[in-house]
């Protein structure tokens, strides 16, 4: 099943025409299970985690790209990944509504996946190559 952890959860409130990061809505690390099983969010209106919205799009912060999910209350939710700190989050980068673009999640740069010959990293596998189930 397509689940995508995160390392922290940060909230991105609107301020008129500006945005602001509430310091006190970081939160421990969780799951969001992607429902139709394809290990990418896109941003059609299909995609919910509950409690945080309906996927938005992405920002990017310190060049690091992160699903956001747009609430309710036309907030967003910033679902920080994992080995990346919150404190990138900053609402000084943000220009306007998130990109809105698919984020896929699968397996990230330097994962190391088992074949029969040996662990190789995720990026140097080809399509067509074996690999150990």
């Amino acid at each position: 099943m397509g689940d995508y952890s995160y390392s922290d959860h940060v909230y991105v409130f609107r301020m008129g025409g500006m945005f602001g990061v509430d310091p006190n809505t970081v939160i421990a690390p969780g799951t969001v299970t992607d429902l139709d099983n394809d290990d990418v969010f896109q941003p059609d209106g299909s995609e919910t985690a509950t409690g945080f919205g309906t996927y938005a799009g992405t920002w990017t912060f310190g060049g690091v790209v992160m699903p956001v999910f747009k609430d309710g209350r036309n907030d967003f939710n910033v679902l920080v990944p994992e080995g990346v700190s919150p404190s990138l989050v900053n609402a000084a980068e943000i220009t306007g509504e998130p990109t809105a673009t698919d984020y896929a999640f699968c397996f990230g740069a330097g994962t190391m996946i088992a074949t029969p010959t040996g662990a190789v990293a995720v990026e140097t596998l080809s399509i067509g190559d074996a690999v150990c189930t």
